[in-house]
């Protein structure tokens, strides 16, 4: 029985990526988050923790990552005792090129990037791409984000 709180949705097979896309869309265009894609004839996995290890392969989440494209201000050496306390490039202060709102980004660099920055291209002025879960509310920084390439996104992402 549906509640407030619980609504029945609509599932569907879908034998062909062109008609998993369209309905992506249009669960999107209606407001939506994402939708979720169950391995055929997989049963319901009744596990109490996840974990990154011990994720479900029969049911997965099929969302958008925002991107962005930010600009580097300072390198920031680790948090002392952290393992990249000794790097110059331990996480980024960076900023958003649209309103200028700081944030750091310590997620995404490799260790080779962390210690040699500069081989990289990795400095103040750098423009890097990363992935946001979101933002809070305009104007604010960007939720969990991550370096996902050097330089603006035409560079490194495939049509």
């Amino acid at each position: 029985t549906e509640t407030d709180i619980i609504k029945i949705v609509e599932t569907f097979t879908v034998d062909h990526l062109d008609i998993l896309n369209e309905k992506y869309q249009y669960v999107i265009n209606q407001g939506g988050e994402g939708i979720m894609l169950r391995k055929p004839g997989s049963l319901y996995d009744d596990r109490k923790k996840k974990t990154k290890v011990n994720r479900s392969r029969n049911l997965l989440k099929m969302k958008d990552i925002p991107s962005e494209e930010v600009e580097i201000i300072e390198l920031m050496r680790g948090s002392v005792g952290h393992k990249y306390e000794k790097c110059k490039a331990g996480k980024l202060k960076c900023q958003t090129l649209s309103d200028k709102v700081e944030f750091t980004v310590g997620t995404g660099l490799t260790e080779e990037q962390r210690t040699y920055p500069d081989k990289f291209n990795i400095k103040p002025g750098s423009i890097i791409t990363i992935r946001q879960m979101g933002k809070r509310k305009k104007g604010t920084a960007p939720r969990e984000p991550c370096m996902i390439g050097l330089g603006p996104r035409e560079d490194f992402l495939c049509g």
